[in-house]
């Protein structure tokens, strides 16, 4: 368990609406118009939370829960984004 210096910082999934740590969780931000993975967690501007696991990505991909996060259209290139996941490299 972190200090009251250090508490635990909590985000929530914008699939499942789950709240979860930043460590549990998948960042994205926005490059231009288009959705990128934020692997370091560090870019700058607003930036949503997926879960980790292939379920609610592929819902957060599905549903459009990107624009609705981001409060705007943007673009997600989904095929991508899988892959990255399925070849380990979201994390």
């Amino acid at each position: 368990m972190k200090s009251a210096n250090n508490p635990i910082i909590l985000r929530t999934c914008i699939s499942c609406r789950q709240k979860k740590s930043k460590a549990e969780l998948l960042r994205f931000a926005l490059q231009d118009d288009s959705v990128v993975l934020d692997k370091k967690q560090r870019m700058s501007g607003r930036g949503v939370y997926v879960c980790a696991g292939e379920t609610c990505l592929l819902r957060a991909l599905k549903t459009g829960a990107f624009s609705r996060a981001f409060r705007r259209q943007v673009k997600v290139d989904a095929q991508h984004i899988t892959e990255d996941f399925k070849n380990g490299r979201c994390r």
